[in-house]
């Protein structure tokens, strides 16, 4: 069961979503969010299933879900456009819908997933791709490596980053839902939760453990210097405050280098 802390936030963040991103009248909103929050209240996770049902008679769950694919791809592009220095891997990219919105803004970009990087899935992604010229064991040569779990990849960006160190990119951009004050990790729970039982897999803000700014600035500094931190208060479709990381890596001619192992909750 979650708290009374928790389900008022929660309230108050799907409400904003009903308004602010899905433009329903006020009234809607705010009794929607409202009887969303007293099932949960009741029911627990078991009650997201009504949840759903309630909001499919609106058709909210099919709106949302084209809004945080569509409209949250098209921010974090152009938002994260200024910082991309020459070819970009945009790694974790699921649907590709972060990807497509760069290529119509005519940056040279590849889609893949982790595996397709690594060279153990040869399937390519639907999106558009540009030719990139050669590899190094198996990983595209670019000179930015854009890690983007909270555009729709439910992985770790841990296990990214990694794979990351691992191509001879200098910059890498990461964007990732943040834990923040107001916004705590059973917020977070429960928002996995409805996103993936309320709007499926479209929605997917990841399944996992979350970190804190700090956290974060404490990882990226293993891997070179922080060039750029921007911190979004949310994004469409996703009312949890987002991080952007942008990272210049420090490379030797010889060796990547290979960012650290951080705890999932660096901070109290």
């Amino acid at each position: 069961m979650f708290g009374g802390d928790t389900l008022a936030g929660f309230r108050e963040r799907l409400g904003a979503v009903l308004t602010g991103d899905l433009r329903l009248d006020r009234g809607l909103s705010r009794a929607l969010a409202a009887e969303a929050a007293d099932k949960i209240g009741l029911g627990g996770a078991d009650a997201l299933g009504a949840v759903r049902a309630r909001l499919a008679e609106w058709d909210i769950d099919t709106q949302w879900a084209v809004v945080a694919n569509d409209e949250r791809a098209r921010l974090i592009a152009e938002r994260v456009e200024p910082y991309l220095r020459g070819p970009t891997l945009v790694l974790g990219c699921g649907d590709g819908a972060v990807g497509e919105r760069l290529c119509e803004m005519d940056c040279p970009v590849l889609l893949c997933e982790r595996e397709q990087a690594c060279g153990t899935d040869r399937r390519r992604h639907a999106a558009p791709f540009f030719p990139y010229r050669g590899t190094v064991d198996g990983l595209p040569l670019c000179e930015t490596v854009l890690v983007t779990p909270a555009a729709g990849s439910d992985e770790d960006p841990e296990a990214l980053l990694a794979v990351a160190a691992r191509t001879r990119a200098r910059r890498v951009v990461l964007i990732d839902t943040l834990v923040e004050v107001g916004c705590s990790d059973e917020m977070h729970t429960l928002f996995q939760l409805f996103f993936g039982r309320c709007l499926g897999d479209e929605c997917a803000a990841g399944r996992r453990e979350r970190r804190t700014l700090e956290g974060w600035v404490s990882f990226a500094e293993s891997l070179g210097r922080i060039a750029t931190i921007e911190r979004w208060d949310s994004a469409p479709g996703v009312p949890l405050p987002h991080g952007v990381f942008v990272i210049d890596l420090e490379r030797s001619e010889s060796q990547p280098r290979t960012p650290k192992t951080l705890p999932s909750r660096s901070l109290p």
